[in-house]
């Protein structure tokens, strides 16, 4: 940072705080009115500094700004320098110069364009982003305005109207001057990765139906509120762009979450209506070979009879093993095409959880179904097996029947 640029602004400040009325600008000129004892020694140093004045009242002097510094553009205080900022930043984004504020709250500002630093009356600070987010507002405010991004450019009005076929139209009000953004934050992350995602054209599409979005903003400050939220445009845009490509909306997803479900409730229904014409007939079968076998006393028909229900029950066991394996298959097909799912849907866990839940549970209760269905078959067979061998051999098993 020059020091020699530094004792001006400081000198500069000083006058303002001396100045009797209070100190003015008037094209381009710091007006001030002092002690006319004071007069003399002020313009030795302007003079020894070559900044040019007037001092046509004994007590009045007009100090040109522009004549401070050659490498650097002089503001009176922070609302001249917002409202001739434009000038500086909307021809070039590479700024050639330094800037200084006179008057910056209670002390001074002077900017370095090389380095980026900004230096007040305490020194070297890393807080305040005036002129960095003036920079970067107009360079987010050209690509807006560019060709590439906007439908047309209301002049007269200073519109940026966007048109959407099914949106309509959008209108962002251009201000006058540059807004009053809070000097303590810088907008330098945010600006910076929209003008990085701003090459890429299906990105500014999906932003620009993002502004379409975008309501309740006070009139006149459109822009302003765009560079405070451009953060969180700049990531729905991306997670709407993503969507996209993915071949992914949500009610696509939604549908799909349903259909899924439905596939598997369909599986899971077949596999229960077949076993429970299994259970249904079991009662039946059972009551017909106890009643055909109560009377008979032939041997050979008995071990036939025992013989055939032994085969019934094995066979109708097995069934019940392959319909367990299909359960196994559908419940490892379920869990991983909603584990694919919610990877890729950006969906809400707590909606694909109740659904994943209310297919775990139909898998469970078919489960348990199956399985003790099979306990009972078993069991069955054995009390039967114990009748007959009851009919072979009267009193073997007394008590029991």
């Amino acid at each position: 940072m020059d020091n020699i640029l530094i004792n001006k602004i400081t000198f500069l400040r000083h006058l303002v705080n001396i100045s009797l009325p209070p100190a003015a600008v008037a094209n381009n000129n710091l007006v001030i009115q002092i002690r006319e004892e004071q007069v003399a020694g002020i313009k030795n140093q302007l003079d020894e500094w070559k900044i040019g004045y007037e001092n046509i009242v004994a007590s009045e002097l007009f100090i040109n700004l522009a004549s401070v510094d050659t490498n650097t553009v002089v503001f009176f205080s922070e609302l001249n320098f917002r409202q001739g900022a434009e000038k500086l930043f909307v021809t070039t984004t590479n700024l050639k110069k330094d800037i200084a504020v006179i008057v910056y709250g209670d002390t001074f500002l002077v900017y370095d364009h090389l380095s980026g630093k900004t230096t007040n009356g305490s020194g070297t600070s890393e807080s305040s982003f005036l002129i960095q987010n003036a920079l970067y507002y107009y360079e987010v405010l050209e690509l807006l305005k560019s060709n590439l991004f906007a439908d047309y450019i209301n002049t007269t009005d200073k519109e940026i109207v966007l048109y959407s076929g099914t949106k309509g139209i959008k209108r962002i009000n251009i201000p006058d001057f540059l807004p009053e953004f809070d000097e303590d934050r810088s907008l330098m992350h945010d600006a910076e990765l929209f003008i990085e995602r701003y090459t890429s054209p299906d990105f500014r599409v999906f932003f620009k139906n993002r502004l379409f979005e975008l309501s309740g903003m006070p009139a006149g400050e459109e822009l302003k509120e765009i560079m405070l939220s451009l953060g969180s445009i700049i990531r729905e845009a991306d997670n709407n762009l993503q969507l996209y490509l993915k071949n992914f909306s949500f009610e696509k997803l939604k549908n799909d979450l349903q259909k899924e479900k439905e596939q598997y409730f369909f599986s899971l229904r077949d596999i229960l209506g077949k076993n429970m014409s299994q259970i249904v007939a079991v009662p039946v079968s059972f009551a017909a070979s106890v009643f055909a076998t109560y009377t008979v006393k032939d041997v050979f028909i008995l071990l036939i009879i025992l013989f055939a229900f032994i085969l019934y029950s094995a066979f109708t066991i097995y069934l019940q093993k392959l319909y367990l394996k299909d359960i196994r298959e559908i419940e490892d097909a379920f869990q991983t095409d909603f584990r694919v799912i919610a990877e890729r849907s950006g969906l809400a866990d707590l909606e694909i959880d109740a659904e994943r839940f209310k297919i775990s549970r139909r898998i469970s209760d078919i489960r348990k179904v199956v399985t003790r269905f099979r306990l009972l078959l078993i069991l069955l067979t054995i009390i039967f097996t114990l009748f007959i061998c009851n009919q072979i051999f009267p009193g073997i098993l007394p008590g029991l029947f």
